[in-house]
Parts: C-alpha cells; structure tokens; sequence
C-alpha cells in the first residue's frame, strides 16, 4: 500500500466530518462489522463523533486528552500547535513536544531525533494541507471550527466510553473530558496524576492496565 495524502479540502460539511466518514469507510474496506475506537486529543472528538453517526458500527471508545468539551476558547498552547506553520521549525516542534509532557525531560537526549522526525512528517505538503484545513485556516482564523460534539448528540450516546486526561494537561485542560463525562451516560473518568496531553505515552503502563480492564468489561 502506498502513502495516503490529505484531501485537497475539506467538504461542505465540515473537516471532522470528512474524518468520521474515512474512518467508516476504512472499516467497511477491512470487511469489519464494529471496531472499539482509541482516540488522542482531536482523535478522540472524531471517535465520540463517529458514536453520534454510527453507534451500530462501534463498540467501546477511549478518549486521551479529548478535545470537544465545554466552551473554553483554545488554550496558549493549543494555538501554538495550531498556528505550527507559521514557524516550522525544529525548535517549534520541540516545543510543542515539551507541551504535550508533564515531564518535558521524559524522551532525554532523543527529543532532538524524536522532533525531527515529526518535523520532517510535518513539511510535507499533503500533511501541512490536511492540518491546515482541520483547525479552519487562512480562512476563519485560529480556532476549532466544527470541533465540538453537539451536547444533545452526547447524551444520546449508549456506548461505553473511557475518558482518560492527564491532570497536568495544558494543551487541552481536563475539564474537557469532566464536561463530556457529565454528559456521556455511559462514561466513566479517569484523571492521572503527573501526566500530561500524552497519558499513553507518559504514563503507558498504567493507560494500557485502565484500557484493557475497560475493554475486558471490569471497570
């Protein structure tokens, strides 16, 4: 299989929904009946968004630093990662690394490596496109546009769902999986101590222990 490319924009309906519809039809090709969704931060509004659509086709969904709760405007550090290009550089992706970690120090000497990588995947004109069209830029400024679960949609929502934030999170503070808890009736929360946006990455262990005892069904 080769390298998939962002579409050339975003339709009518909005960049989220372009993401709930790919993922759909990625499960369809796969020739899966259900999956259970995993998301981080913008991944997990489009798993409680693909709840809202098809509630038949997923099973369990956990949400990581999910955005999409309440109504507070985008953090100082969210925008830094939203307004990426106008300074993409390798010491702004390092930064945006050390925002995503309660303990920036935690990759050590690889952050160097570990922030060129990604930078060498942002440059590319496919996936600096694709970002820009999710967050609504030039055109509507810096924001979320269409990134928020309607209220009414959540609390229809059956499935079960598992919020996991990190407490120290400042990229998207855990307030918004507590507003969504408070509205999903199947969810459950769990904050983590000492973490930040990245919970599976920062606290792997324990996030993969919480996963699977939700998953098997015991929490």
């Amino acid at each position: 299989m080769g390298r998939l490319e962002s579409p050339g924009r975003a339709p009518p309906s909005g960049r989220v929904r372009q993401l709930v519809l790919s993922n759909l039809a990625l499960v369809d090709a796969l020739g899966l009946d259900s999956v259970h969704l995993v998301g981080n931060s913008l991944g997990g509004v489009v798993a409680l968004n693909m709840l809202t659509v098809a509630p038949d086709r997923i099973g369990k969904v956990i949400g990581m630093g999910a955005g999409g709760g309440g109504n507070t405007a985008p953090t100082g550090e969210l925008l830094k990662l939203i307004e990426f290009y106008n300074d993409p550089t390798l010491e702004s992706m390092k930064q945006l690394i050390s925002y995503m970690l309660h303990d920036p120090d935690l990759f050590g000497d690889e952050i160097d490596a570990i922030a060129r990588d990604r930078l060498e995947t942002a440059l590319r004109p496919d996936v600096r496109r694709s970002h820009l069209l999710t967050f609504g830029l030039p055109q509507s400024g810096p924001g979320l546009p269409g990134l928020r679960v309607p209220e009414t949609s959540l609390r229809r929502i059956r499935n079960d769902v598992l919020l996991v934030h990190g407490r120290e999170d400042s990229v998207v503070p855990a307030e918004s999986s507590e507003w969504l808890a408070r509205r999903i009736p199947n969810a459950r929360l769990h904050v983590m101590p000492h973490c930040g946006h990245w919970a599976q990455i920062e606290q792997a262990d324990r996030f993969v222990q919480l996963s699977t005892l939700f998953l098997r069904g015991r929490i």
